[in-house]
């Protein structure tokens, strides 16, 4: 988060609204989120003057031990599961930019 500087909460989000709008289900679902975590466009104001920049890119291995929850792990009774995961403790399963690129090569129609 940097002050004057980066792009905006309501810059990024008019870019990822312009992503789907051709999309209605991702449209409505994009609206939806936005109003679940509290984001209203009446409020565009509050974040015009904090901008973000990416600092740094990383890729991961989302394999066997990699901390996850798994949908087809959770218990009868059990949903709306909300965690966080330590970006530190991601590290040991990174993987270089280089073997991404060639994994979306190999499975590219």
């Amino acid at each position: 988060m940097r002050q004057e500087q980066g792009e905006t909460l309501p810059e990024i989000i008019a870019t990822v609204r312009s992503i789907v709008a051709s999309d209605a289900i991702a449209k409505d679902e994009l609206e939806n989120l936005l109003f679940e975590v509290g984001y209203l466009d009446i409020h565009a104001t509050r974040y015009e003057n904090i901008g973000y920049t990416i600092r740094e890119h990383n890729y991961f291995d989302v394999e066997t031990d990699f901390p996850k929850i798994i949908e087809s792990d959770l218990r009868n009774g059990v949903g709306d599961v909300r965690y966080t995961i330590s970006v530190a403790e991601c590290k040991r399963f990174s993987i270089p930019e280089s073997e991404v690129v060639a994994l979306i090569i190999k499975v590219s129609p």
